[in-house]
């Protein structure tokens, strides 16, 4: 670290802070077991990295019951903004929720691959629903490990996972028998014509080089990605290096994608 000693104090504080804010996103998610047809909650993000500032948002992977995957997003907004909880578009950042990606638990290969997704997924970590986030990334190892020399193992639990609380889910059950069925699939229908129109109206606020999908089984809303710009500083230092013919060139997972747009292959 010639000259850059001043990283060292600096990361001792990002994990004192991270250690806060693992604490209350952790409390925040103790109560989401109560969401019908939620099926697992990672943290992502800096914050996985704890690697946090004070202003930083909480990233979560949300991953839903096939075929409820906007149920779920409706019952989670609607949750957190009346306990004043997510990260809205403008407004306060520190400490809210950002629900950015959703995923149903039958549909879990990420389809946009890159070193950035990598490393992005493959920190993620458990808070609800481990065997779910572990399939996740069970199902994404392979493409991972082309651009990582390993990913966390599977056999191992993460100590910030939460314990399943039985009261909670009672109720999560209770509410998952009102919505099985013909009727669950109106509903979900209808959630989903109403939350994908509203994004639709948002679409010209994805700038190039951002992501936002919008599909049965994944919903993700990166509108002003910091992969592209990462990816190009990653791909100078190793030009800088002398290394750019074994890492360089790394290309960006395939940005600036529109609502109901199919996945690249």
């Amino acid at each position: 670290l010639p000259g850059r000693g001043w990283l060292v104090e600096e990361r001792i504080a990002k994990h004192a802070r991270s250690q806060e804010k693992w604490k209350r996103l952790r409390r925040i998610v103790f109560w989401l077991q109560a969401v019908p047809f939620l099926r697992g909650v990672a943290g992502t993000g800096s914050l996985a990295c704890e690697n946090v500032r004070e202003s930083s948002d909480l990233d979560v992977l949300v991953i839903a019951s096939p075929n409820r995957v906007w149920t779920v997003r409706f019952l989670l907004t609607i949750l957190l903004d009346l306990f004043r909880l997510r990260r809205r578009p403008s407004g306060p950042t520190k400490d809210r929720v950002c629900l950015n990606h959703y995923l149903a638990a039958d549909a879990l290969e990420f389809p946009y691959q890159s070193l950035y997704t990598a490393l992005e997924y493959a920190r993620l970590v458990p808070l609800l629903g481990e065997e779910t986030c572990r399939a996740f990334r069970s199902a994404n190892r392979p493409w991972m490990l082309e651009y990582l020399v390993q990913v966390f193992p599977d056999a191992l639990s993460h100590r910030k996972t939460r314990r399943e609380s039985f009261v909670l889910r009672l109720l999560q059950a209770a509410g998952e028998l009102l919505l099985v069925g013909p009727l669950g699939a109106l509903v979900e229908r209808g959630l989903a014509r109403l939350q994908r129109a509203r994004i639709a109206r948002a679409e010209a606020t994805t700038a190039p080089g951002g992501r936002v999908v919008a599909t049965e089984a994944h919903a993700e809303f990166h509108p002003h990605s910091r992969e592209a710009p990462l990816l190009a500083a990653f791909n100078a230092r190793m030009e800088a290096f002398g290394l750019a013919d074994l890492f360089g060139g790394q290309k960006d997972s395939g940005l600036t994608y529109s609502p109901g747009k199919p996945s690249p292959s």
